[in-house]
């Protein structure tokens, strides 16, 4: 296996490398709308519903939530109850689909494939698309949230196996035994041609989350998020699958770029 590519960010193809136990803690995609008059007030709950009875074959199970809207008070943190949001489950749990007044995000549980994501995305948005009727997409993205919580691979000489010298951060400073690094976080925004590519890295202290969707944890770990998105005015059309397949490939050569043949061979890496 090779992962010596020239760079993070190009058009030539990557090879894949399935991971049989790929530290994937989320892979999702959210579509966002501007606000609509059917999807406001009195309108929200029948379009959507209308929704929900489009995708039930895939996805039966619902809940109603609400987002929790965080403000910064005199008296400290208040969480208060946001707009509703409606959660959408497969029979499997593997995924889910939440649909809001001006989005929706698709979640995948136990992702296997870039072809198999898009296709299941595909079918959401098209079902999703022709009931709101939107003019135009705001944002659009795909993200890869990654997480390494094995002690064993988190210290630093065993992080300098895994990951390129150049995403080290922190972990490349000499520590003296009385010395313990708690955090070394690294967030790096590229605007890649009409796309962007936001890519956070480093080691996390005990419970510490870059996402407030993905469980904390007991323990240290070292995580690599990123989110390959457009934005702008995005027609919402056939399109959309092959926009989505590209940013899904330029978030996936970002992560080989990072990591080293040793990582690709500790999780179960297997040449296509």
């Amino acid at each position: 296996m090779e992962t010596d590519l020239e760079g993070p960010f190009g058009s030539g193809a990557v090879d894949e490398v399935p991971l049989a136990q790929a530290p994937l803690v989320r892979v999702l995609s959210q579509v966002r709308i501007p606000k609509l008059v059917t999807m406001s007030g009195s309108d929200l709950a029948p379009t959507l519903d209308r929704v929900i009875h489009g995708l039930a074959a895939d996805y039966p199970i619902v809940n109603v939530q609400h987002e929790q809207q965080i403000t910064l008070t005199p008296g400290g943190i208040e969480q208060t109850p946001g707009q509703q949001v409606w959660a959408l489950r497969s029979n499997d749990s593997r995924w889910q689909l939440t649909l809001g007044e001006t989005y929706l995000t698709i979640t995948d549980a136990a992702y296997t494939s870039r072809e198999d994501f898009v296709d299941r995305l595909a079918h959401a948005l098209t079902v999703f698309a022709e009931i709101v009727q939107p003019p135009y997409a705001e944002r659009f993205g795909v993200r890869y949230i990654n997480r390494i919580d094995d002690p064993a691979q988190l210290s630093s000489n065993r992080l300098r196996e895994l990951v390129r010298p150049e995403v080290l951060g922190g972990l490349a400073v000499p520590l003296p035994p009385d010395v313990a690094l708690a955090q070394a976080l690294s967030d790096s925004l590229y605007i890649v041609g009409q796309r962007f590519l936001r890519a956070r890295w480093g080691l996390m202290p005990i419970g510490a989350v870059l996402d407030p969707t993905v469980p904390s944890i007991a323990s240290q770990s070292w995580v690599l998020d990123l989110d390959s998105f457009t934005q702008g005015q995005l027609p919402i059309d056939e399109q959309f699958t092959t926009v989505a397949a590209d940013l899904a490939l330029g978030a996936y050569r970002y992560f080989r770029w990072v990591v080293t043949d040793e990582f690709l061979s500790t999780f179960g890496g297997t040449q296509s």
